[in-house]
């Protein structure tokens, strides 16, 4: 979590050091997003949010498409039924997509969200039968090692960049 909050801290900072090259208002935009959140409108904070994420991504702002990534993610839980199974289904994809920063921050968000829903359904999980071989794509199913060894596994990966850490 430290790493995380971290690198979204140095991600923020670059923000204010490198402006926009267009005259898309990042500030307003999130204030948007912050005012339909806090008057309980999340769907709709999840629509401005995409736009964001759109115009972050043709952009190539790393730090307003991280924002905006964990945004998206933290929404589609507390609207979508199976929220946690598309946020997680995401981020796997930006993992996979992305390039550093936004690469290793997805990866420790994504180790939160995994230990957010072990967290949440410990008992449950705990009464399932250790198996031995791979796990299945489904984490619904996953016993308590599995979860454990893909935390630890996200986690890592979000550090393994030596050369980002340093320059930081």
């Amino acid at each position: 979590m430290k790493v995380f909050v971290i690198a979204l801290s140095i991600l923020m900072g670059i923000i204010t050091v490198n402006p926009s090259k267009t005259d898309f208002n990042y500030e307003k935009a999130w204030k948007e997003v912050e005012e339909l959140i806090n008057s309980g409108l999340p769907k709709s904070a999840l629509e401005k949010t995409e736009e964001i994420y759109k115009i972050a991504e043709s952009e190539k702002n790393d730090a307003q498409l991280t924002k905006s990534i964990i945004y998206i993610s933290r929404l589609t839980i507390v609207t979508d039924e199976k929220g946690m199974e598309n946020a997680i289904a995401r981020l796997e994809g930006m993992v996979n997509k992305s390039h550093a920063p936004v690469k290793q921050i997805s990866a420790s968000y994504l180790a939160e969200l995994y230990q957010k829903y072990f967290d949440n359904y410990r008992c449950e999980i705990s009464q399932r039968t250790e198996l031995s071989g791979e796990k299945g794509p489904d984490f619904r199913t996953w016993t308590t090692q599995q979860f454990l060894q893909t935390i630890e596994t996200w986690y890592l990966f979000s550090v393994n960049d030596h050369s980002l850490l340093k320059s930081g």
